[in-house]
């Protein structure tokens, strides 16, 4: 392919084959890097036709791709009701109602998520009063019993105590899941998995009445020791779950409920789990159990105790491409891709932050599945989500695997469909969004977010 064909191709693929740098100087990216990206995106060419999933605004006409002639069709709002609308010139009439609605049209049937504006804001949460809160490392909460790391009875603790000096938030670094077969792998913004939790900070004693103490030396020391304290709490869990699995109680049936709900996402990533720590895939069930009812109950506690908004999570940019999103579901990423940063006055060479992300023609062939998900997870046990890297959402630089960080590329995300399912999914959860914007900000972008 000479160089003319492999700009043309870049340029419908989404790449940017000409961008601006931090200085305000203008780049063009090297065609032999074109060609490894472009390799990478071995998926982009294929035809997706009509879409599953199209994003709308409230009241707003909805144009659906690939449909030309006029069809009558059905539409079947979220809350059930049925009514008859025509597509007109690959035109749908606009729907006054929020929600995730059904439109169904000769053999086909497809998702129209009807968004507001926009997120839903602290003035509606405040009714105008200034608020404030306070933000914390998980790992670094220390109390009594915890084993020599964080855990979400000390975010329970903090907020408590903060909200009793007029706090209406605490935000978190991220709980995702790491590696427990590998307790020292412990980088929050390397995630195994975005779509379950870090189960080194479950608090067992917001839900069992006995539990072995501690090691008392791990929480005497002025450092985490991750290995150790790691491996230590996996054994206290491990002994925990040995007892509790062997009668039928109301918590065994509420965990079996939580399996069930989690579906086949939470049995893959035990299954992926157990298998780099050669155990039992019911125990991972367990300890993913015991750490979501752990931080539900943090945020019920915060919010109990008078703060507005409650706890509000930090959502990673990306995962580690030998994690369990990556084994259970590489067709969602790119893998032969890492995400980083181009070259700046801060970083000369650029940054490869070791990441693997959504692919944005996987995202829209299956109608966002992917980020709603992982969406959804952050704001399980939250009044608001921190989003890592929110540039994201437009644009990210992507660098062919084993290539220096300035060899990458930006590659274009479908900003406005991302957008509008993240204000639908705030009001949904009536739940706070803030967007980390640090870094090679494109024109005009701070402006589209606010």
């Amino acid at each position: 392919m000479n160089e003319e064909a492999v700009l043309a191709r870049a340029r419908t693929a989404g790449i940017a084959v000409d961008w601006t740098d931090a200085t305000g100087r203008p780049q063009r990216v090297r065609t032999e890097s074109l060609r490894r990206i472009l390799d990478a995106l071995n998926v982009i060419d294929a035809p997706i036709g009509v879409p599953p999933l199209v994003t709308a605004r409230l009241g707003r006409s909805i144009a659906i791709a690939g449909v030309d002639a006029g069809h009558p069709a059905e539409l079947v709002l979220d809350d059930g009701e049925v009514k008859s609308v025509a597509i007109r010139n690959g035109t749908v009439p606009g729907i006054r109602r929020l929600g995730y609605h059904s439109l169904r049209f000769a053999d086909r049937q497809i998702t129209l998520a009807v968004a507001p504006p926009r997120c839903v804001t602290l003035q509606d949460i405040g009714g105008g009063e200034r608020m404030w809160g306070v933000a914390a490392q998980v790992y670094s909460l220390r109390r009594a019993g915890d084993g020599g790391i964080g855990d979400a009875g000390a975010v329970r603790e903090l907020a408590e105590a903060a909200a009793r000096h007029g706090a209406d938030a605490v935000a978190l670094s991220p709980v995702h899941s790491l590696f427990p077969h590998d307790p020292a792998r412990y980088g929050p913004y390397s995630p195994s998995s975005r779509l379950f939790l870090n189960p080194l900070y479950a608090d067992p004693s917001s839900i069992f009445d006995a539990v072995a103490p501690p090691d008392e030396a791990l929480e005497r020391a002025a450092l985490i020791d991750w290995a150790a304290a790691g491996a230590a709490k996996f054994a206290r869990l491990r002994a925990l779950f040995d007892e509790f699995d062997q009668v039928d109680t109301p918590l065994l049936r509420e965990f079996e409920r939580f399996v069930v709900q989690g579906g086949e996402a939470l049995g893959q990533h035990a299954r992926f789990e157990a298998e780099q720590a050669a155990g039992s895939e019911r125990f991972h069930l367990f300890m993913q159990w015991i750490t979501a009812r752990s931080f539900a109950a943090a945020h019920q506690a915060a919010k109990a105790a008078g703060m507005r908004i409650g706890l509000i999570s930090d959502l990673a940019i990306g995962m580690d491409r030998a994690g369990s999103h990556a084994w259970a579901r590489q067709s969602d990423l790119l893998m032969g891709l890492s995400i980083g940063a181009p070259p700046d006055t801060f970083n000369p060479h650029g940054q490869d932050w070791g990441l693997t992300g959504f692919s944005p023609h996987a995202l829209v062939a299956t109608g966002f599945e992917p980020f709603l998900a992982t969406l959804r997870a952050a704001l399980a046990h939250a009044g608001g989500v921190r989003i890592d890297h929110i540039m994201g959402l437009m644009r990210l630089w992507l660098i062919p695997r084993g290539q220096p960080a300035g060899e990458g590329a930006y590659l274009a995300y479908p900003l406005e469909d991302l957008l509008n399912l993240l204000a639908l999914e705030s009001h949904r959860h009536r739940a706070v969004v803030i967007g980390e914007d640090l870094g090679t900000v494109p024109p005009g972008f701070r402006a589209r977010l606010r």
